[in-house]
């Protein structure tokens, strides 16, 4: 690992620790803040376009050239998008996928997207129904993802069949599953030539696939899937989620290791939905 990586791991790490023991009004204050200093680079942006369209239209003569004007705001633009990706996909979401706290990270999404600009609150409502989704209230979840659907651009088409299978499933209802994966195979033919696409539709087909599977009760393959998903999980969030999934499977065909998947549930997954259900069945069993 690079130095420059190197730093930036440990600046992750940093924001990861303050996002877990801070209140939530304390991470909506610190994540505002940074939004205000990213909207202070825009400006700035925005100030130096003015300068030259007023250079070009008046013919200034300027002791900067023009082209120096223009990497500077070639820097400006980069830093302030990094800047937005940062605060809006890579330091809350820890909250989430290593802290499995959904219940504090949908109230400090609820609390950032009631003081963010159009383009922001779209973002983190898309990461709203997920971790509404986390903490299993379903309901609230579909009505915001049927709202900002429309808004959603095509390139996110995955999330959005992933997250309403996962509903339907909760639902029971699978009426819509042959549709999701004939979106998806289309989905496939079109975009085969862009490695990422693929990697992001495989793995939806999968999950799609894995839930009819589950509901046809064809338990061996949902067995495999599942052994694959925990081998290459990535974070705390996705092995509780697979844990609880894989205990599900094997209640019947393998009542300890069932078992033993429900305890990892109700010992890591916080306030993730799936705690209590794991809880139940441990009494139950």
């Amino acid at each position: 690992m690079s130095e420059k990586d190197t730093l930036h791991q440990e600046q992750a790490d940093a924001a990861a620790s303050f996002y877990q023991t801070a209140s939530t009004e304390e991470c909506a204050k610190n994540l505002n803040g940074k939004f205000f200093r990213y909207r202070l680079v825009l400006v700035a942006e925005a100030a130096l376009i003015l300068l030259l369209a007023a250079n070009w239209i008046l013919q200034w003569r300027w002791p900067i050239p023009a082209v120096v004007i223009l990497a500077i705001l070639a820097v400006l633009g980069v830093l302030f998008l990094h800047g937005c990706r940062l605060v809006l996909y890579q330091l809350p979401e820890g909250i989430l996928y290593h802290d499995c706290d959904p219940v504090k990270y949908v109230t400090l999404l609820r609390m950032l997207c009631g003081r963010a600009k159009k383009r922001q609150k779209l973002m983190l409502e898309i990461q709203l129904c997920s971790a509404l989704y986390a903490a299993g209230e379903f309901d609230e979840a579909l009505e915001t993802l049927e709202r900002i659907e429309p808004a959603i651009r095509s390139g996110m088409a995955t999330f959005v069949i992933d997250l309403h299978a996962k509903l339907d499933a909760e639902r029971e209802d699978y009426s819509r599953f042959p549709e999701y994966i004939e979106r998806l195979n289309k989905m496939y033919d079109q975009y085969k030539t862009n490695d990422q696409a693929v990697a992001q539709i495989i793995g939806t087909l999968n999950s799609v696939e894995f839930y009819r599977n589950l509901h046809e009760e064809k338990l061996d393959e949902c067995r495999k899937t599942l052994e694959i998903w925990e081998r290459v999980s990535t974070n705390e969030y996705q092995k509780v989620y697979t844990k609880y999934l894989l205990g599900q499977v094997l209640r019947t065909s393998d009542p300890k290791r069932a078992r033993a998947c429900f305890q990892y549930v109700a010992e890591h997954g916080n306030t993730m939905y799936q705690v209590q259900r794991a809880a139940q069945q441990l009494e139950e069993n």
